[in-house]
């Protein structure tokens, strides 16, 4: 039988499989699977059902950050509060400044800039125990912004000065450096 059918061209798909649908639907029908399946695990990072790891740490923070541009911090501090359960603070120091960091934008957000103060001190330390010079730097800028906003210029250009040398050392080391650091 020939496998070279108009809805599966060259792929050595059958066209029994298809029947008489065109390619346009099929690519429809594989577009739509792939929605529900994306919508599914979207619902789940929102509800927080899916186990925190550290390899969904960004999934989860693009998330916080979606809620706070639609101005739904409510709904933001809600997943972190489930994080932050899921969350073993004691042994996951870098998980627990990421759950701090996101604290830290939920309070920016909403204007608490002392609370988002408070939140970056507190990701500052838990990120120079790790040793992480990219977070550190990440964390630095988050504290120089919320500093900045709050009026506290001293605070912040501190805060920029120690950035900006962290970067450099950063940008100086070979990754193999940075990944043995």
């Amino acid at each position: 039988m020939d496998t070279h059918t108009k809805a599966g061209g060259d792929a050595g798909i059958k066209k029994e499989f298809f029947g008489d649908l065109s390619f346009e639907v099929v690519i429809l029908f594989i577009f739509g699977i792939f929605m529900m399946t994306f919508g599914t695990l979207l619902f789940k990072i929102h509800t927080g059902e899916l186990p925190y790891t550290p390899e969904l740490q960004p999934a989860y923070e693009h998330v916080v950050m979606v809620y706070l541009g639609r101005k739904h911090p409510d709904r933001a501090a809600a997943l972190v509060r489930r994080l932050a359960a899921k969350v073993d603070a004691g042994n996951d120091l870098l998980a627990a400044a990421a759950i701090q960091r996101q604290w830290g934008e939920i309070a920016t957000a909403t204007g608490d800039l002392e609370g988002a103060l408070a939140a970056y001190e507190q990701v500052l330390a838990l990120d120079t125990r790790v040793g992480d010079i990219k977070h550190l730097a990440w964390a630095l800028g988050d504290a120089a912004w919320a500093a900045l906003q709050s009026g506290d210029l001293a605070r912040a250009q501190a805060h920029m000065a120690r950035m900006t040398r962290h970067a450099q050392d950063f940008s100086g080391l070979k990754r193999t450096e940075y990944i043995l650091h």
